[in-house]
């Protein structure tokens, strides 16, 4: 148990972390880009008064 925690303070196993959590995070921006996107193109296709109802009918 003493030589995990130990490596988990090591240096290059925390730059490694930390490369994951980018990468991880620029995946969640592309997907939150590309899912806004969509949803502009859905608005614009329905019109704002058919958005407009849709709004209203959510809990």
């Amino acid at each position: 148990m003493e030589a995990l925690l130990a490596l988990d303070a090591h240096p290059s196993l925390g730059a490694l972390d930390m490369e994951r959590e980018d990468r991880f995070e620029g995946s969640a921006q592309q997907q939150d880009a590309r899912e806004r996107e969509q949803a502009g193109q859905t608005l614009q296709r329905i019109g704002e008064e058919e958005a407009d109802r849709r709004a209203a009918r959510r809990p």
